[in-house]
């Protein structure tokens, strides 16, 4: 072999090399999001549930297909009436995860709520809406409500 072939081999595999290991690192690594606005809607109601509606605003960077939230489950809490849009186009509820879609998932401490989508380096507005039932706590002389709409895990 001569020496010139041995070069051009030598940048063929490094060309490889970075177009097939190193290229698809660094795509990863600049792939994020970020939440920049939320708004949220409650109402309560006199058979002790509250409707509530959350739009939250998302800012892409890179590709994504899915996002979701934790609805909390404590003593006595159920939740009911859950949909998902984006600028009242309504998701379909199955387990496809096909765009327009969206999933609910009962765990022991939460419900998640997933939803599907196609995006890239863009902003988006998903509305979430849901009943949080028995959440009025009823005394003799005092009504009582808790619930937390924004959890702790939430850092972004």
């Amino acid at each position: 072999m001569s020496r010139r072939y041995r070069i051009f081999r030598m940048k063929i595999k490094s060309k490889v090399f970075i177009l097939f290991f190193l290229l698809p690192t660094l795509l990863l690594c600049n792939k994020k999001y970020s939440i920049t606005d939320v708004q949220i809607q409650a109402q309560l109601k006199s058979n002790g549930s509250m409707e509530v509606s959350e739009s939250r605003t998302y800012k892409f960077k890179g590709s994504f297909k899915y996002a979701f939230i934790k609805l909390s489950k404590s003593k006595g809490i159920s939740y009911s009436n859950i949909s998902v849009s984006e600028r009242k186009n309504y998701f379909v509820e199955n387990d496809t995860n096909s765009p327009q879609t969206f999933t609910i998932t009962d765990h022991e401490n939460h419900i998640e709520v997933r939803w599907y989508y196609r995006a890239r380096n863009e902003s988006r507005i998903f509305t979430l809406n849901y009943t949080v039932n028995d959440v009025v706590i009823r005394n003799k002389d005092v009504a009582q409500v808790y619930h937390q709409f924004i959890g702790d895990e939430w850092k972004k």
